[in-house]
């Protein structure tokens, strides 16, 4: 069994068992005080397992929002907030979430809070479930853009540029799926992202963030009209923005000029992307069933969770092909 491989099974052991035993706490009357030292122990299982702050916060986001629209009730924010109890409990296990996210954890419960009053006001409106989903993806689109602008401060604080590179990775991962719920926040369509209009919005993002000077390096997308739901915006959206965030790293050193090519395509229920530069081209010593770096990593889980196939293609720079085939979830 290879390295990634192991890797994922242990990623999905780690998803199950959590979603186990945070659905037992969300149903069981009151707050436990030994279900949430069980999510203590998780936090420490986590860590044993090499899974990061964002793999921990991801598993519990995806599992609160498909517990949340399945609620036949109205108590939609006393459970959020039960559920940032836990995810609090999880996360102090973490020495820096601890020390760094503690206060920001407690604000983001208290805002829960604040929310209920405005929610229970519209639950016999006619877009009553409407309504709740766009509190949903406004609180979650929020909560996200906290943690990124804890990284971000976290950059400014440390000395070691490979601690700041990789705390920038995590930023621009984190804000990546915070684009998606604030897209699906502001669209008269929950259900459904405009990928054009999210990639355009991705660029601008990391040209910021990479301080890139889109005079030197140009873009040029050209995407159908393709719409994708959640399930397949999130993993699509981050395995575009590893790719970009790479070529905007180690393409064009030395102040190099050149583009990046963005192509999404949908034919039946197929979709076809490709991201191509005309950069320096990626080392042919890289081996994508043979990887060591996160953001090859991810690429390649990622590829896999869409049931999809990535082919990186060498020639006159850097191109990465990406196959999917929509379903009905």
């Amino acid at each position: 069994m290879t390295t990634v491989q192991s890797q994922n099974d242990e990623f999905v052991f780690f998803q199950k068992k959590y979603e186990t035993i945070l659905e037992k706490f969300l149903k069981e009357e009151g707050i436990l005080e030994n279900s949430l030292h069980e999510g203590y122990q998780f936090g420490r299982l986590a860590i044993s397992k090499n899974l990061g702050i964002l793999s921990v916060v991801a598993i519990h986001h995806d599992y609160v929002i498909d517990f949340l629209e399945k609620l036949t009730t109205d108590n939609h924010l006393d459970i959020a907030n039960k559920a940032s109890l836990f995810l609090e409990e999880v996360l102090s296990s973490y020495q820096m979430v601890a020390n760094d996210f503690g206060d920001a954890i407690k604000l983001l419960n208290k805002r829960s809070v604040e929310f209920a009053v405005r929610i229970r006001a519209l639950q016999d409106s006619l877009k009553e479930k409407e309504v709740l989903l766009k509190e949903v993806y406004h609180r979650v689109k929020n909560n996200l853009q906290v943690i990124s602008s804890l990284l971000n401060l976290q950059v400014e604080a440390m000395q070691d540029p490979t601690a700041q590179e990789a705390l920038i990775e995590s930023a621009t991962r984190v804000k990546s799926m915070a684009l998606v719920h604030e897209m699906l926040y502001q669209s008269e369509n929950l259900a459904k992202i405009d990928m054009g209009e999210y990639v355009k919005n991705l660029f601008q993002y990391l040209y910021d963030i990479y301080n890139v000077d889109p005079e030197l390096i140009k873009y040029i997308i050209d995407i159908d009209s393709v719409s994708l739901n959640i399930d397949f915006a999130i993993p699509c959206g981050l395995i575009i923005n590893e790719i970009i965030s790479n070529t905007f790293k180690h393409a064009f050193p030395n102040d190099q000029s050149g583009k990046i090519d963005v192509s999404l395509k949908k034919q039946a229920n197929q979709i076809m992307l490709n991201v191509k530069d005309n950069g320096v081209g990626i080392s042919p010593e890289i081996n994508l069933d043979k990887i060591q770096s996160l953001g090859m990593q991810l690429i390649h889980n990622l590829s896999k969770q869409l049931g999809g196939d990535i082919i990186l293609d060498r020639n006159q720079g850097t191109k990465f092909t990406l196959t999917f085939l929509l379903n009905d979830k």
